[in-house]
This record gives C-alpha cells, sequence and structure tokens, in this order.
C-alpha cells in the first residue's frame, strides 16, 4: 500500500509502482485499457483515471468511447450519475473532466477546485 495509506486507484496508471489485478500480461493490459492511449495524440479525450466502475457508469449513459465523453459537458454527465449513484464522489467529476482534458484527476482537484465548486452550487448539486 502506498505511502499515504489509501489502497491504489483504478485506472490506466495502476501498474505504474502498484500491484496489479491479474497474472499474466495480458489479462494486466486488457484490465486496464487506457483507452487506447498509444494511439492518441497528446491531449486528446482519453478514459485516463477512469476505472471499471466509473467506465461501467457511462456505458450505462451510452458513453463507450473517449470521443463521446468529450461531446458532453463532464459536469451534465457527473449529475447524471450521481443522480442514479449516489455514492459517486466529488473525485468523479475531477476524472472525467481529466479525461477529456488527458489530465490527471488529481491536479484537475488540485488546480481546479474553487470553479469546479462553485459551477455546482450554480447547478444545484452542492
Amino acid at each position: 500500500m502506498p505511502a499515504h495509506g489509501r489502497a491504489p486507484q483504478e485506472g490506466p496508471e495502476l501498474c505504474e509502482g502498484a500491484p496489479c489485478k491479474g497474472t499474466d500480461v495480458a489479462e494486466i493490459v486488457m484490465s486496464h485499457d487506457p483507452g487506447e492511449a498509444d494511439r492518441r495524440r497528446p491531449g486528446a479525450p482519453s478514459f485516463r483515471g477512469l476505472g471499471p466502475q466509473s467506465r461501467g457508469w457511462l456505458a450505462g449513459m451510452g458513453i463507450t468511447t473517449p470521443e463521446q465523453l468529450a461531446a458532453h459537458d463532464p459536469f451534465e454527465v457527473y449529475a447524471r450519475i450521481k443522480a442514479a449513484q449516489p455514492r459517486a464522489s466529488l473525485n468523479l467529476l475531477h476524472a472525467l473532466i481529466g479525461a477529456v482534458e488527458d489530465r490527471d484527476w488529481r491536479e484537475v482537484a488540485r488546480m481546479e477546485r474553487t470553479p469546479i465548486l462553485l459551477r455546482l452550487e450554480e447547478m444545484g448539486l452542492l
């Protein structure tokens, strides 16, 4: 477990310095598909930072590709998921924004905290 005491986050970067699920390479790669990151151009939309649970919620909304996600407002997507899945946390919104902008969700949380909270308040989600 990392020094900060929390389990590693699900997502494409899970195997970098943390234990991977599965034992063979194909299983690991399939369980951590970064949305074809190797074939994307830098800055293109991805599923970066979105684990299987989040991608499942997106699929339930008909969003199955990074391009489909990029065509939606991350705040509206978050609002729809939050309505159906009350346990979805604010980290999901950070990850949705990060996926659309190809940024780490932790950077989004750190750098965009105030504007995100203001927008959520305007939407009546806080």
